[in-house]
């Protein structure tokens, strides 16, 4: 960079002169240093861009916002020489740059947490594009389709898209449902007082055990069915089993259809909200 310093306050040294001619060819003379320099910069962004797109595990995003605040930083390197090149004191320069650079830190500190808080995400990576998470502050649930350098843009199962801020992100709890393989298939189902419990278990516990996505790795305790609570009305009964994450929603649903089915062919019923009254005939 001092090379480059020199060589530019070199060219317009020998235009010193102070007539109009002269300060016409200074311009221009700056104009044409600046478009050469341009040329450098763009080539080395593009390089240096390349090189880290060869890297797998870098995010597009961070990509693009590295090389971007690099061409930032030598363009104004580059004016700068250009400047004290043309005989403008930069000192002053740099202190009125400094000055509204302060402002514009102090409009925009909201939008500067987001920006802080989207390398965060770049960098450490708690969650990538594709995974499914839940934000637990004001539980936005859906896919990551986009991690950018102010929002990330999340689509829901509805394919609806939710733009949250970075900060929102970074300043609370995450649940990254797909980092892991494998995913526990928690299934509840109420079934009235009196149900044999044995028989309402066993139909469970097999359609969830002849699912074709249901893990079965530990053969017959692979799938567990147990008594989850006791309700007003009802008898809660669990299914708990693991599912391989991209097929999670899927089996869920799926599972569900098939035990109401097999309840119905075997004379089992559900629970549904519902009210007894009893008369006492002796009152009357």
């Amino acid at each position: 960079m001092k090379t480059i310093e020199g060589s530019i306050q070199g060219l317009f040294k020998h235009a010193a002169s102070g007539n109009a001619a002269v300060i016409a060819f200074r311009i221009l003379l700056a104009l044409l240093v600046l478009f050469i320099c341009s040329r450098i910069i763009n080539a080395i962004c593009k390089r240096l861009q390349k090189a880290m797109n060869k890297k797998t595990d870098v995010d597009q995003g961070a990509v693009v916002f590295v090389t971007s605040a690099i061409k930032v930083l030598l363009y104004l390197a580059v004016i700068l020489m250009i400047l004290n090149g043309l005989g403008v004191k930069t000192s002053s320069l740099l202190t009125l740059l400094g000055s509204i650079g302060l402002a514009i830190v102090l409009g925009l500190k909201d939008n500067l947490s987001n920006v802080a808080s989207g390398i965060i995400i770049m960098v450490l990576k708690p969650f990538n594009v594709g995974d499914h998470i839940i934000e637990n502050s004001d539980h936005n649930e859906g896919t990551v389709t986009e991690i950018g350098l102010f929002f990330t843009k999340l689509k829901t199962l509805d394919e609806q898209t939710i733009i949250i801020p970075n900060q929102l992100l970074t300043n609370s709890s995450v649940i990254n449902q797909t980092r892991e393989q494998y995913r526990t298939l928690d299934l509840h189902y109420s079934i009235p007082y009196g149900t044999d419990l044995d028989t309402a278990k066993e139909i469970i516990r097999k359609t969830v055990m002849d699912d074709p996505e249901t893990n079965k790795d530990r053969g017959e305790d692979s799938v567990h069915v147990f008594v989850h609570s006791l309700d007003d009305s009802a008898v809660i009964l669990c299914s708990r089993s693991r599912v391989i994450n991209e097929k999670y929603w899927q089996t869920r649903y799926r599972i569900f259809e098939s035990v109401y089915k097999n309840f119905m062919a075997e004379g089992l019923e559900f629970a549904y909200p519902h009210m007894d009254v009893h008369v006492d005939q002796n009152q009357y």
